[in-house]
């Protein structure tokens, strides 16, 4: 069976779900990923890609224009099922009118709640902003339009049970397949790791007060994903001050990630209890499951289900709790070795990407009539 993959942007963060879904069904079915690419270049981390078709159309980021596009996008749709990723109008858009015009079955996933960084503003500040922005397709207006439209979906996956609780469907973690790191990437120092795209509710302004607390000289701060153009990841080398054992890298490509989880000693996953944070289950937790690595990680959403006792769990929000469990890891390099025991077996047992393949096709075949 062909199944056309929608993603919302080929040049940001979100095709790294769509990839995860192709991994997943091209076991059984021939997948293409298709979709807006709004900058100059694809998605850094999966630029190198071969083992997926990609099918990017060059889209200004401007509404109109992309409306104005939106049947070249439509036209690259080949197969007898449509699986969308995010309810925006730059994918499930596209595919409502397929649906129509083609009578396709669609798969709609949500890894995210759209609608949460706008619940955050207060009403006028909610108005303004989506009048200022009124022509960028990931504004207030449009976001709100799509999130009326999900109950036209034929099956639905989300990637938490939080969204599960909203939308119903299946949930599909954002898994990995287990890479063996290649040697070289180990410090002489010992390294807390953040790996990841930056954004508020991520943590990382806790997360670099709390290290800059740590009184030892041979441990080292790595956050891997940094974006000099972004204005937030600027803030967070302001915050950092001058403390040299912060490092900041930039984004690195999908096949390179086990090799800094490697290198890692502790990797920190901060995620803030906001109505963004809540309901997003930060892939990198399976990265760093799949790789071994000791976890400290805060009580939101899923993640202290998913960790159970292979790893630490501190409350959001509180740099002193994590403070605290980052120094009584780095005093104790036999609970780090059991932590990275626990995880990694705990993924083999319970999130098991081909058994996650299997179940996945499974829901379709047995829900839809293709």
């Amino acid at each position: 069976m062909n199944i056309a993959i929608i993603t919302p942007d080929f040049s940001s963060n979100c095709l790294g779900r769509s990839y995860l879904l192709a991994q997943l069904l091209q076991r059984y079915h021939r997948v293409s990923i298709i979709g807006p690419i709004f900058k100059n270049e694809v998605w850094f981390p999966l630029a190198k890609v071969r083992d997926v078709p990609f099918l990017p159309i060059q889209t200004p980021l401007n509404l109109t224009q992309f409306i104005l596009r939106i049947n070249r996008i439509i036209k690259k749709i080949k197969g007898e099922v449509i699986y969308i990723t995010k309810p925006l109008i730059t994918s499930y858009g596209p595919a409502l009118i397929a649906k129509k015009k083609f009578k396709l079955p669609l798969i709609l996933d949500i890894d995210d709640w759209e609608m949460a960084p706008f619940k955050e503003k207060n009403i006028l500040q909610k108005y303004l902003q989506a009048l200022y922005h009124i022509n960028n397709p990931f504004s207030f207006f449009p976001c709100a339009v799509m999130d009326k439209y999900i109950a036209r979906a034929d099956l639905i996956t989300v990637s938490s049970n939080s969204l599960k609780k909203m939308y119903g469907g299946l949930v599909v973690p954002h898994l990995r397949k287990i890479i063996p790191p290649k040697p070289g990437m180990k410090s002489s120092k010992k390294t807390v790791l953040f790996l990841g795209t930056p954004r508020p509710h991520k943590g990382l302004k806790e997360l670099i007060e709390a290290f800059k607390l740590i009184p030892y000289n041979n441990v080292v701060l790595q956050i891997v994903g940094f974006n000099k153009k972004s204005a937030y990841c600027q803030e967070l080398k302001a915050s950092a001050k001058r403390d040299k054992r912060i490092q900041f890298q930039d984004q690195v490509r999908f096949d390179k990630i086990p090799e800094y989880m490697a290198g890692a000693d502790i990797v920190v996953i901060p995620q803030k209890y906001t109505s963004c944070g809540q309901t997003q289950l930060p892939a990198k937790l399976f990265d760093a499951m799949a790789s071994g690595r000791a976890i400290i990680a805060t009580r939101v959403s899923d993640i202290p289900e998913i960790i159970g006792d292979a790893g630490v769990i501190v409350e959001p929000n509180n740099t002193a709790e994590l403070k605290n469990a980052m120094i009584s890891l780095l005093d104790s390099p036999e609970r780090i070795r059991e932590l990275g025991e626990k995880a990694k077996e705990r993924y083999r047992k319970f999130y098991s990407f081909d058994k996650m393949s299997q179940k996945l096709n499974d829901y379709i075949l047995s829900n839809l009539n293709v």
